[in-house]
């Protein structure tokens, strides 16, 4: 490949990284939105897996001095 060719391949990488940043950004927040919405329309996480893995490693953690910021798992 051509140094001309090299450099235009170069410059343009950064712009589709950012690209496929901005759309893995979209579709994460659409799995999350959709997760969250069949978890409140099956009754909600209290009595979830989930929930019950995140509520043990809170008190866990907790027992050494580590704290989380958020109550329940988040989807």
């Amino acid at each position: 490949m051509a140094p001309a060719e090299q450099m235009v391949v170069i410059t343009e990488q950064p712009k589709r990284r950012d690209q496929l940043n901005q759309e893995i950004k979209k579709l994460s927040e659409s799995r999350s939105r959709f997760i969250k919405e069949k978890v409140e329309a099956e009754g909600g996480a209290e009595d979830s897996l989930d929930e019950k893995i995140y509520s043990a490693v809170k008190d866990q953690a907790a027992s050494v001095g580590l704290t989380y910021d958020s109550d329940s798992a988040s989807y």
